[in-house]
């Protein structure tokens, strides 16, 4: 008779690492794409907000494929988180985002990115609302502040939904 040795592995530490990486990458791409959208927005044309949509759009995926090592693998989920940003245009990209990137991404929960994406949309929305738009007033740049903060919120709880 042969003895069954099953020797247990812990590699948590491993894996906890791995998630660190890809939410820090991911989270880094989307603040820089967030930034960028912003000062194409600032020009005010209609071809500058498309492109800066389609950036933050891009953002997130290709920092997710950086720190995966598989920017080739998430070619086809860039574009379609591009197109899932510029036709959903604020209201519904948190929404067509994350089902167009999830469909394309095997390793991620369509649900957990859906679920992450609506609760950031929500969550910088409460901060435009609540901290931006009172403590800027009248000032007529608030309306980039306001972009830049949503933008930022909402990456970094994309980023946190492509890192599980």
């Amino acid at each position: 008779m042969f003895s069954m040795l099953t020797v247990a592995v812990d590699t948590s530490d491993e894996n906890q690492s791995n998630e660190m990486q890809v939410r820090l990458f991911t989270a880094v791409a989307s603040i820089i794409a967030t930034v960028i959208g912003l000062l194409l927005v600032r020009s005010g044309n209609l071809y500058t907000l498309i492109a800066a949509l389609l950036i933050i759009g891009i953002g997130p995926v290709l920092g997710y494929g950086l720190a995966t090592n598989s920017i080739g693998k998430s070619i086809v989920p860039m574009i379609l988180g591009a197109v899932g940003s510029t036709l959903g245009v604020g209201v519904l990209s948190p929404v067509l985002w994350p089902i167009l990137v999830g469909a394309t991404l095997r390793s991620v929960s369509l649900g957990k990115l859906l679920l992450w994406s609506v609760i950031a949309a929500i969550i910088g929305l409460l901060a435009v609302f609540l901290i931006v738009v009172p403590t800027m007033g009248q000032n007529p740049s608030w309306m980039q502040t306001a972009f830049l903060v949503w933008g930022i919120l909402w990456g970094l709880g994309v980023s946190y939904a492509l890192s599980k």
